[in-house]
């Protein structure tokens, strides 16, 4: 007998993320209030046994998971492309598997699509978690959406695994096969090219924080910029007009040369972040 056709296809991507990681962000998934969905499952740490083995277990908790299997570790990017090229649905939907959703996420997201059928990207707000419980609430706003020509570049307001999304859109735009931030790399080229994003004012998504120590905020911002800084370079024809833009590159060339030295970083990078906060208001 034929199976129902979901409305929804979900994308997660598993590297090492632990099997109590795994199994509550996939649980807040299958016990969403609005149920006609797939979730597919990436394996992208082929050569773990532990992975494999937890991933076969989850897929047989419920059938609308599929589970999909990388020949070797190739990243996020690759991943959901994979992940879309084989989903069923017609509306495609983010998930990260170190955090988890509310339980009317979809819900609220499917109804929204259906009455803004000119949306293509659609985000909600979200709620911080640190490793202390500590909880911050983020509450990027529709006037934020409606000139993300500016208030892409100086705030954060798009929780990527918080997305619900046309599948039109990413099989027309490729997430680009690149490490981290393969996402920002690809909101540059949707923005201009001229796609709808919005939001709902509500915070149905739950994004659980490290904590980095120094070391590993260097690591990070200094692999981030010196990927993200030749897409900018790329961009700088079509926003050359955006100050906005430009103020953003001068924050990333600024990190990208900070980093290069870690003590410069260690002086320099949190009170260049302090400010920048202080005047922007995130």
């Amino acid at each position: 007998m034929e199976t129902k056709k979901p409305e929804i296809s979900v994308l997660m991507s598993v590297y090492t993320e632990s099997e109590e990681e795994i199994i509550s962000s996939v649980e807040s998934i299958l016990y969403q209030t609005f149920s006609n969905f797939e979730i597919i499952l990436v394996n992208d740490n082929p050569l773990s046994k532990e992975t494999k083995n937890i991933l076969e277990k989850i897929r047989k908790k419920d059938n609308r998971i599929r589970l999909l299997v990388n020949d070797r570790n190739r990243g996020l990017g690759y991943s959901l492309n994979k992940a879309i090229r084989n989903a069923r649905a017609k509306i495609l939907a983010r998930m990260d598997t170190v955090d988890t959703s509310r339980q009317d996420r979809f819900e609220k997201q499917i109804s929204f699509i259906r009455k803004n059928p000119k949306i293509d990207l659609l985000f909600t707000q979200w709620i911080d978690i640190d490793e202390k419980n500590k909880i911050v609430l983020r509450k990027p706003s529709h006037i934020d959406f409606a000139n993300i020509h500016k208030s892409f570049f100086i705030r954060s307001m798009l929780m990527h695994p918080s997305l619900l999304a046309h599948k039109k859109v990413f099989l027309e735009n490729p997430y680009p096969d690149m490490d981290r931030p393969e996402d920002i790399v690809l909101w540059l080229k949707l923005i201009r090219k001229g796609y709808k994003f919005d939001i709902i004012e509500e915070p149905l998504y739950f994004y659980y924080i490290d904590r980095l120590n120094i070391e590993q905020r260097h690591s990070k911002i200094k692999t981030y910029s010196k990927n993200l800084l030749p897409h900018l370079l790329h961009e700088i024809h079509y926003y050359w007009k955006n100050i906005y833009f430009w103020m953003y590159f001068i924050r990333i060339f600024f990190e990208y040369l900070v980093s290069r030295n870690f003590l410069f970083f260690k002086i320099f990078h949190t009170r260049a972040t302090f400010i920048w906060k202080k005047i922007f208001g995130i």
